[in-house]
């Protein structure tokens, strides 16, 4: 069996089920209509039909274990002293992966079998436990003297009058701007591409291919990882995506004759080449008997190289069918115009003139004709002035980022694996070749009825055509999405957001897996410990220069700055301790965009969001900066790596509310909304207009223990199903 080459009847089926109209008749939850303008996916909606439906099906016990609640997973969870950490080294029983017997009846499968169900007894009262999630999502609560503190504030703090009824932080919107948010997704993932030198397939019944004959190519060697980035572009490809290949800047191709950008090691061998269609083609120069032979031999070899390549462009000919030997051939033809009017010793050192210089032309239009077969545009791409043309198609490159190697055998769960015969005991993960890969998207717009079906069919082509490994802590993939707008990022909607993460991020880390949040997890550190300005605040002595200087050079301007801080903030209620007043009070006292971006920017490593941002008061265009290119988004990386396009939206959707209240509420709605979170009279889901189902579904994949986001398997991965399942939704059933 070859690499794989597509499942092209589930790839039929997938583009029936989701027609245009599919998406255009349904567009937000049902019982939302009046209230939400988000276009939510359609299957997400049909999750939430039945919501005790739904929180009876979501758990149920693998191998027909009835009890799930009150038997195995609530006990384990309430009753042992779990380690610190919760994750690795556990000594209790893991749940066995069946991806046959567990459904979801009121979920993402649809599918019509009969699922046990546990008496309406030994569920928990719904409301309690939605109640309990969105505890979560706030910090402690002290309800007592709540309106008179807001009323001490308001008189301490009055509405700060702007000059000119203008707000210098946020500055008119240019003209012509449509206003979308832009978004944007980088989706992490390992793939198990080929076989190690002599080891048999370890999962011999999993039909999803790998590349033959690559044992003599390390996993490190360019054309293998070319080979297998390609393979995964023509998935793409297939599954609808406008997807293109070109360099890859993780990748390190060296200058080759016979493998390029577009190459596969396990092309098929194509011996056809333009020699017939050449041999049409009679060069035309006349001899100069003024010039010396060797002047006419030079002359002679430039003025026919450029009648061979027009006749090339004239007649259709791709130029990576002319190979050297058609070269040589063409050499000896047209040779013959020398033999005429020179001594027949010119001849030999025309042609080797001749094809050193047409090996070069040919070799750099060939590869300006691969390019060209790669600028395609995505008719879903958002195209913004100066933004990088790679940002208009779908691509895949190399991350380097994660690892197979960072797992042991001892990271899995071993006990229910059964080695083919003749093989080793399993040591996974070397018994594969991996490819740590990342699929890009284009710039999109949220708001667009196609996005989520995009990323819906990007998962799917991914997962139906290669074994993806299932998510694990210890690998580290992670999905990044970036958001953008349109008409810029203002000081103001940057102040305002960076608020409202500031405070809900301790409680936002818990929608995620444990590791997300780690302090020692490099690519994904929290702004309020670890970003710039909280280290300065924390170290004055020692942590980066971070704060703004205002306060030095314009005493009245650091004033207005405090003033305004105090128009959007409740400061006044005790659960915002004095650490986090004085941060976000900093924050406010920020000039311009790009000392926000400083502040913001993680001492070492990356945070939680990283603020690629630049400008004044508005961000600009996509541009090539000092450093690098400034993509004018706020890239959100704390989600886990997962090809579940279900889970991506969702909380693509809580993100996508966050800034949108932060960019829309007035000064009085922003400041009631912030103190309503924090003092629980209202649920973050009421005051961003979350859909109460979406934080639900994050809420019943909760460890009741550590309170973290946690997959079924407890980031034990069976080896005996190490791999997603098809399509694009839930990654293990």
């Amino acid at each position: 069996m070859g690499f794989p080459r597509i499942n092209r009847v589930h790839a039929t089926q997938l583009s029936e089920e989701k027609d245009i109209n599919y998406y255009l008749d349904s567009g937000i939850f049902p019982g939302d209509e009046a209230e939400v303008d988000i276009p939510y996916a359609p299957e997400i909606q049909e999750e939430l039909q039945s919501e005790e439906e739904l929180f009876q099906g979501e758990f149920q016990e693998f191998q027909g274990e009835e009890e799930l609640f009150q038997g195995e997973y609530q006990e384990e969870y309430e009753d042992q002293d779990m380690e610190s950490g919760g994750f690795q080294g556990e000594e209790e029983e893991e749940f066995q992966e069946d991806q046959d017997q567990y459904m979801e009846p009121g979920g993402f499968q649809g599918e019509d079998e009969d699922v046990d169900m546990v008496s309406d007894s030994e569920i928990y009262d719904l409301e309690d436990e939605i109640a309990d999630v969105l505890d979560d999502l706030t910090l402690d609560t002290d309800d007592d003297s709540d309106e008179e503190q807001r009323e001490e504030e308001e008189r301490n703090h009055p509405t700060v009058p702007l000059v000119g009824d203008s707000d210098p932080d946020d500055p008119p919107s240019p003209t012509g701007s449509l206003g979308r948010t832009t978004v944007g997704v980088e989706l992490e993932f390992l793939v198990a591409a080929a076989l190690e030198n002599g080891v048999p397939d370890a999962h011999p019944n999993d039909n999803r291919g790998l590349l033959v004959g690559a044992e003599a190519y390390g996993d490190e060697n360019p054309m293998f990882q070319i080979t297998i980035r390609n393979a995964i572009v023509d998935a793409l490809r297939f599954y609808g995506l406008t997807a293109v290949k070109g360099e890859s800047p993780h990748i390190y191709l060296g200058a080759t004759s016979n493998f390029g950008w577009s190459s596969r090691l396990d092309d098929k061998v194509d011996n056809s080449n333009n020699l017939d269609s050449l041999g049409t083609w009679v060069g035309d120069y006349t001899w100069n008997p003024s010039m010396s032979q060797d002047g006419n031999v030079d002359a002679g070899t430039n003025r026919l190289l450029e009648q061979f390549i027009q006749f090339h462009v004239s007649h259709g000919l791709s130029f990576r069918r002319t190979t050297e030997s058609v070269l040589w051939a063409i050499a000896k033809k047209i040779a013959s115009i020398f033999i005429r009017n020179a001594d027949v010793g010119a001849m030999p050192k025309f042609m080797s003139i001749w094809v050193d210089r047409a090996k070069g032309a040919v070799a750099l239009q060939a590869a300006q004709e691969i390019a060209r077969a790669d600028i395609q545009v995505d008719p879903n791409a958002v195209l913004l002035e100066g933004a990088d043309p790679r940002y208009r198609a779908w691509t895949c490159t190399r991350e380097e980022s994660f690892a197979a190697e960072t797992a042991t055998p001892a990271h899995y769960d071993l006990h229910n694996y059964v080695s083919p015969p003749g093989s080793k005991p399993p040591a996974p993960p070397s018994e594969y070749k991996w490819f740590s890969g990342e699929v890009i998207s284009p710039i999109l717009d949220f708001a667009h009825k196609d996005t989520y079906p995009a990323i819906e069919r990007a998962c799917t082509a991914i997962r139906d055509s290669f074994r993806v490994h299932k998510p694990m802590s210890v690998i580290g993939t992670g999905f990044h999405v970036h958001f953008g707008q349109e008409a810029g990022w203002t000081l103001l909607h940057l102040k305002k957001f960076t608020t409202l993460w500031l405070l809900l991020e301790e409680a936002i880390e818990k929608l995620h897996r444990r590791d997300r949040s780690d302090p020692a997890h490099m690519y994904s550190q929290s702004l309020r410990e670890n970003s710039k300005l909280a280290r300065n605040i924390l170290v004055p002595s020692g942590g980066p220069a971070a704060r703004s200087t205002v306060g030095n050079r314009e005493p009245a301007k650091a004033a207005f700055y405090l003033a305004r801080a105090h128009e959007h903030v409740p400061f006044q209620l005790a659960q915002i301790n004095e650490y986090m007043q004085s941060l976000i009070t900093e924050v406010w006292q920020y000039e311009n965009i790009d000392d926000l971006n400083r502040g913001m920017t993680v001492h070492r490593g990356y945070g939680h969001i990283k603020y690629r941002l630049s400008g004044n008061t508005r961000t600009g265009s996509p541009h090539i900066g000092l450093f690098g290119p400034v993509l004018q988004t706020l890239e959100i990386r704390i989600m886990q790596g997962t090809l579940d396009s279900e889970h991506i939206w969702r909380w693509m959707c809580i993100c996508h509310q966050m800034i949108l209240f932060s960019r829309d509420a007035t000064p009085r709605q922003f400041r009631d909304g912030l103190a309503d979170m924090i003092t629980s009279i209202r649920y973050p889901r009421d005051v961003l207009d979350i859909p109460a189902n979406m934080l639900e579904w994050f809420q019943l994949r909760m460890n009741k223990a550590t309170g973290y986001f946690e997959y079924l398997d407890r980031d034990r991965v069976s080896w005996s199903v190490p791999f997603m399942t098809r399509g694009g939704k839930n990654v293990y059933f």
